[in-house]
């Protein structure tokens, strides 16, 4: 299990306005891309703990490590031993300011002239060589520019497409200030711009941008410069810069994207996390930063993931607030402006399934991530499959008097993509009497048969659900109108169901609806359901969150049908509860199952991929360890 908290805020500009595609302007700050030129109200935030990364790379301009020899560690040792983002990674040196002709890359911006700029031998971090850049900053518009403009021994690499992190080391001497970075791209007449704006503690900090959301607004393959200042001070600063770098980082956390066919598997990729599977039928790639969605490829027809089905926005679900007419909406507390904390954390990992749940606090300003705790939140766990399904909590606290029918719940698509979006009914007679009524929303996508099947968890009253292609029309949605609202907190479960699906059609989505919003019933023998619920599936025992049917043995054991004369069930999951520590077995109809799992806490949990075609026992043997 991993976590991380931080704090910061990317935004993107372009000299052309026809020329770029950005995101919201919605006024939330970590990891926030705000497009001047766009309408999206939407936004996405990045980061992600990062563990390592896996080879050493001698590239141009970068200075290659070596055996350590008699006088101890390499510069390039000291660099890994340093930043763990670079540890056993392929590394690339822009600037460390350890060789006079790095200033060469450097000249000033406002007030700061060549005469402000230095080369300070020992003012560097001392566990990486000692050197830095030194400038002196009176306000905002003061900084230093690096590019290739005056450069004769010295060149700014400008093709950063085989790298995922951008690291710099920058030094201040005072708290609540905020550095700004900026990186322009693209040929002139075409020049593209965005900006990430950091809060800076006193003395050094790393900083640390994820080059993928980076990659989206401008060409990597065309970096012309990087520009660095800092805001914040009411008297001129002495700043420092050291050990610019570029960083790849790609360690696969459970299975392997290149591995065999079958696999679910994480991979971390720079400040991202990547999660897909390769059993055939459903197979799918996704992209997680700052625990939302904002890249979904189906491998199946797209193998080398050149099309992002969630390219410019994030898929959901989203809280949000509507508007009379309005069911595009914008962020639940996008109004309060100011700053985003993120935390996101890998909950479970196992063959089976992956885990992921993320925080985000609402805060005045960026230097406002200790007084977190108490700001208003949006909170996601997402129970993600190898088939293809997808289970999702969602929760947000609800500003005073806003009533339950001004909130919504989006999920969100590339509008290129789709090439049709509805929103339907599951009514079907002989229902579960008393039970609300079910939705769904379907969107066909034009990557051959990739859909998403959008089922939220029904409540009372029953929520509905429209569709909405959105006035700029990059961005189609699935929108669940109101939501359930207890001692100032919303929250939904819902059901998504990704990628191609073998059963495809207007009668599986009908059945796959009823089968999330009035699951059938275990009919346990021996044993007992684990979980309650509404009056309407008290017996059941699934739990809508994780998609996941919740049992207890008895005496070591479990035994249950399921019965294909009742709804159909679609690859269900079970957890048995309480069984920690236990040796298991799993029977099929009395065949042994080989494919069981644990969860975070050591519960069992098995699926049975496809649907149930007859009548099934299931029968769940346990014994303690270190028993005969």
């Amino acid at each position: 299990m991993t976590s991380d908290k931080s704090l910061h805020r990317l935004s993107c500009v372009s000299s052309k306005p026809s020329g770029h595609r950005g995101f919201s302007s919605c006024g939330a700050a970590f990891g926030a891309v705000r497009g001047r030129q766009s309408t999206t109200r939407w936004h996405r935030l990045a980061v992600w703990s990062v563990l390592g990364v896996s080879c050493l790379v001698s590239l141009p301009g970068c200075t290659s490590g070596g055996a350590h020899g008699p006088s101890g560690p390499t510069h390039i040792d000291r660099l890994m031993q340093q930043y763990g983002d670079v540890e056993r990674g392929r590394l690339l040196i822009l600037a460390d300011f350890e060789r006079p002709e790095h200033m060469e890359l450097v000249r000033g911006r406002g007030s700061t002239n060549l005469q402000d700029l230095s080369l300070r031998p020992r003012g560097g971090r001392r566990e990486t060589g000692g050197g830095a850049l030194v400038f002196t900053a009176a306000s905002g518009d003061d900084g230093v520019v690096l590019s290739n403009a005056g450069a004769s021994q010295w060149y700014l690499k400008r093709d950063w497409r085989a790298y995922d992190l951008l690291l710099l080391s920058v030094h201040v001497p005072a708290r609540q200030l905020t550095a700004e970075v900026t990186l322009a791209g693209g040929a002139v007449a075409n020049r593209l711009e965005t900006q990430t704006s950091i809060p800076l503690e006193r003395g050094w900090n790393v900083l640390r941008l994820d080059l993928a959301e980076i990659g989206e607004h401008i060409p990597l393959d065309d970096i012309a410069s990087l520009t660095l200042s800092v805001s914040g001070q009411d008297r001129p600063i002495e700043v420092l810069v050291d050990d610019i770098l570029l960083a790849g980082n790609r360690v696969n956390l459970l299975g392997n994207p290149d591995g065999a066919e079958g696999e679910l598997y994480v991979q971390r990729v720079g400040k991202r996390l990547r999660i897909g599977s390769k059993r055939l039928g459903s197979q799918f790639d996704i992209a997680m930063a700052n625990g939302q969605i904002v890249a979904w490829y189906d491998t199946a027809s797209d193998p080398n993931r050149l099309r992002n089905l969630v390219r410019g926005t994030s898929l959901g679900p989203n809280p949000i607030r509507l508007s009379a007419g309005d069911t595009q909406g914008s962020f639940l507390h996008a109004s309060r402006g100011g700053a985003v904390v993120v935390r996101p954390q890998i909950l479970e990992l196992n063959d089976l399934r992956v885990v992921v749940a993320c925080d985000w606090r609402f805060v005045d300003d960026l230097h406002a991530m200790r007084d977190s705790d108490n700001a208003p939140f949006q909170r996601w766990v997402y129970t993600i499959y190898a088939t293809g399904q997808m289970y999702v909590l969602v929760e947000a606290s609800v500003p005073e008097h806003m009533a339950a029918d001004g909130l919504g719940l989006a999920v969100s698509l590339d509008s290129a993509s789709v090439t049709e979006l509805e929103a339907r009914s599951a009514a079907r007679s002989g229902d579960v009497s008393g039970a609300p009524a079910l939705h769904y929303g379907l969107a066909r996508l034009s990557s051959a048969e990739a859909r998403v099947l959008f089922v939220p968890y029904p409540s009372h009253p029953p929520g509905q659900i429209v569709v909405d292609r959105g006035g700029s029309g990059d961005r189609a949605s699935m929108v669940l109108l109101g939501g359930r609202v207890e001692n100032g907190v919303a929250r939904w479960s819902c059901h998504l169901r990704i990628g191609p699906d073998p059963q495809a059609g207007q009668r599986s989505a009908s059945e796959q609806t009823r089968a999330y919003g009035h699951p059938p019933r275990c009919h346990v023998e021996v044993g007992m359901v684990a979980l309650g619920g509404p009056a309407f599936s008290e017996t059941s025992g699934f739990d809508s969150s994780s998609g996941s049917y919740m049992l207890a043995p008895d005496r070591d054991q479990i035994r249950f049908e399921l019965r294909a004369s009742e709804r159909p069930m679609f690859s269900p999951v079970f957890t048995v509860v309480g069984s920690a520590d236990r040796q298991a077995w799993v029977y099929v109809n009395h065949v042994l199952m080989d494919r069981v799992a644990e969860t975070a806490v050591g519960d069992l949990i098995f699926q049975m991929p496809g649907g149930i075609q007859k009548n099934t026992i299931v029968e769940v043997l346990f014994r303690r360890t270190g028993s005969p």
